[in-house]
């Protein structure tokens, strides 16, 4: 019988499911059957572990409670009477699992049907061969540390078969086994370097613990570079996208060059909305000016996160003030500097609002008093400042603005290069059906007024700075407090670097932005270090060989292979979104610790 699984806290909406390696996509088959797949906004498998994420925390201890039940099973899926069993939280409440609908892309298993107690093919396919250029910047790095001559290094990785256990970090970065013959596998079995590079070029071959990855694109990351190839892993014009499939065979061949220079793949389809319609034309812009919208679910599989606004709670105020619907896409503007004109067609103008930090707007170079929700003539010229405190304004326009979409959102993750380009000069938006609301409506009375109380709850180091309209921003501007949840790896601190954790006064540094904030200060150092990799979620407190923290943001990776001591709560995630360089940030734990079950009780 296999082991019980064993199950830690991952924020409030996250359960990080820990089993054993053969078991794993038992459970991601388990959790992609209904109820769960209507329930669940993402699933990360990793080599032995699988990040849940629902989409409402209130489910979350119908899933403890369902995964605890079926833990001591060697067999998956559970019966539709266990199902039935679990608390009306859940938000099914007994309904026949055939009947819920399936509202994103299933986790599939590829090639690899086997693992998942599916009978396998008679014939494996041969592996895909991918060439590469051993000469990469950490080749004689690997021999010294692993004591092999560097012939013998590039003879045993490309002697070895690789093989593909799952997908993480960014859209096709696959991670493969690599099993290394017996001479050779304990001397390359080599951890992460102790300080990640800020960039790595696509392509890049690396190595860390055991395994080799490919890097789709310019991203940061750890690991050895042991060479380069040509091979694209991620292309938009191929469906799936992703070059390599979970449990696909591979095997790389040295060769003295390459055939091709790798050209990355355009992120984004052409445009190709009518542009005789109403828009809105960007003018200026500065760094940072991107279109978001709710985000892209389902695609955590291949490595693609969910991304949309960093702060989450000014972006769905912005659209509650000019009567859009929930997720509609709006321009997120860091530090100001955006100007545009509304070519409006056949309209008179818009409503638009601004929420977040709190920039100041010009009309026709004429200050807007009340920026909460106020009107765009057509022709119009706008014009945002740059905010006196903050970092991210949301401008609204009632309607939305409208872009093509990639993988089902017009998101930008700046991390995956996906999504729209962000905003400079010369760019247009179209515009949807009008739906804004009259700043006298009840319906922006009552959405300001309760957002307004919501967000006065903050304290004196919280500038909550309120319109006329009742819209409240919460930017933090001195000492701040910000809650976090324990887990998933906080056993791994000792009591001294826990309260060195919760306890010191951390500042934000200037290595901020999209994908995530660094704190420093003081050095959290006993669980700072190496693990294999596992998912991430959003506002995951990462500790990295340097002991100070980082908190991921909207556009995190999907997986990262540093210990996640504690996960911040959704209702301050904006805060840090929010903070400039030098604000300072205490870190205050609520809740109980991460684990939740481990195979015998569920905890308290």
């Amino acid at each position: 019988m296999p082991n019980p699984l064993r199950l830690l806290r991952a924020g409030e909406r996250g359960v990080l499911i820990e089993t054993e390696a053969a078991r794993t996509h038992d459970v991601v088959r388990l959790l992609s059957s209904s109820p769960w797949d209507a329930l669940l906004e993402s699933t990360v498998p990793t080599r032995a572990t699988v990040l849940a994420v629902l989409r409402r925390s209130e489910d979350v201890p119908a899933l403890v409670a369902f995964l605890a039940s079926s833990s001591a099973s060697a067999s998956a899926p559970v019966s539709a009477d266990a199902i039935r069993e679990l608390p009306s939280s859940a938000g099914f409440d007994g309904a026949n699992p055939t009947e819920m609908g399936n509202s994103r892309p299933t986790s599939s298993t590829g090639s690899g049907d086997s693992a998942l107690g599916g009978s396998a093919a008679s014939t494996e396919p041969l592996p895909r061969e991918i060439e590469v250029v051993y000469d990469g910047p950490d080749l004689d790095a690997v021999a010294e540390l692993s004591g092999l001559p560097r012939d013998e290094v590039i003879a045993a990785h490309s002697g070895a078969e690789h093989r593909v256990g799952w997908f993480g970090f960014a859209p096709g970065f696959a991670y493969l086994d690599t099993d290394y013959p017996d001479s050779a596998a304990p001397a390359l079995a080599l951890p992460r370097r102790a300080s990640p590079r800020v960039r790595i070029d696509a392509g890049s071959v690396a190595i860390a613990g055991g395994q080799t990855v490919i890097y789709p694109g310019g991203t940061p990351g750890g690991w050895h570079l042991i060479g380069r190839t040509d091979a694209r892993l991620w292309d938009l014009e191929r469906d799936p996208p992703a070059l390599l499939d979970v449990g696909e065979r591979v095997r790389f061949v040295p060769v003295e060059r390459l055939t091709d220079h790798l050209q990355r793949a355009e992120a984004t389809p052409p445009d190709a909305r009518d542009s005789s319609g109403p828009e809105l034309r960007i003018l200026a812009a500065r760094p940072g000016a991107t279109v978001q919208d709710g985000g892209r679910t389902g695609w955590t599989r291949f490595g693609v996160t969910v991304s949309g606004p960093a702060d989450r709670a000014a972006f769905d105020l912005a659209n509650r003030l000019v009567g859009n619907p929930a997720g509609t896409a709006a321009i997120e503007v860091t530090l100001g500097g955006l100007a545009a004109v509304a070519d409006a067609g056949a309209d008179a103008g818009r409503w638009m609002s601004l929420t977040g930090a709190p920039a100041p707007v010009t009309l026709d170079d004429h200050p807007v008093a009340d920026t909460a929700l106020f009107w765009v003539p057509a022709g119009a010229r706008l014009e945002l400042g740059t905010p006196p405190i903050g970092v991210r304004s949301y401008l609204a326009v009632a309607g939305g603005v409208v872009t093509a979409r990639v993988l089902g959102s017009m998101s930008t993750d700046t991390l995956a290069g996906l999504g729209p380009a962000p905003l400079a000069a010369g760019a247009s938006l179209a515009l949807g059906d009008p739906s804004g609301v009259d700043p006298d409506s009840p319906a922006a009375s009552s959405a300001s007024a309760a957002d307004s109380a919501a967000a006065a709850a903050g304290t004196a180091s919280i500038a909550t700075a309120a319109d006329s309209a009742g819209a409240a921003r919460r930017i933090p501007v001195g000492p701040t407090t910000v809650r976090f949840t324990w887990g998933p790896r906080d056993a791994l601190l000792t009591p001294h670097d826990r309260a060195t954790l919760t306890a010191s006064t951390w500042r934000v540094s200037a290595q901020a932005d999209r994908v995530g904030v660094r704190l420093e200060g003081a050095i959290v150092g006993s669980a700072s270090g190496d693990l294999p990799s596992e998912g991430i979620a959003e506002g995951a407190i990462q500790l990295p060989p340097s002991g100070e923290p980082i908190v991921f943001l909207a556009d995190h990776p999907v997986t990262g292979g540093y210990p996640v001591v504690g996960v911040v709560v959704a209702a301050d995630l904006g805060l840090l979104a929010q903070a400039r360089p030098g604000v300072e940030v205490r870190l205050r734990p609520v809740g109980g610790a991460g684990l939740l079950h481990d195979g015998m009780r569920v905890a308290c």
